[in-house]
C-alpha cells in the first residue's frame, strides 16, 4: 500500500500479506481499514502493523467508510 499526500509526496509504504478488495483511510490518518478479497476487514496502523481483524461477515466487502471522528467505520457488501 502506498499513501501519498496532496502535494504528491510518498508518505508511507507498507506491504499487506492478503489481497486487497477495498480500503479507507481514517479521517484522523492513524488507521487504514482494508477489506480483503476473501471477506474480512483488517485495521492497520501507519507502520503497517495489523491492529485488529474483524470476523468475516460476508463473502466480500465492497465499500468501507469511516465516520468523521475516525473512531468507527461502516463496511458494506
Amino acid at each position: 500500500v502506498l499513501i501519498w499526500d496532496s502535494a504528491g509526496r510518498l508518505v508511507r509504504k507498507f506491504a499487506i500479506a492478503e489481497g486487497i478488495g477495498v480500503m479507507a483511510l481514517s479521517p484522523v490518518e492513524d488507521t487504514l481499514a482494508i477489506g480483503q478479497k476473501n471477506g474480512p476487514v483488517v485495521l492497520y496502523d501507519f507502520l503497517g502493523n495489523q491492529l485488529r481483524k474483524f470476523p468475516k461477515e460476508t463473502e466480500r466487502v465492497s465499500s468501507i467508510a469511516y465516520l468523521p471522528d475516525g473512531q468507527s467505520f461502516a463496511a458494506y457488501n
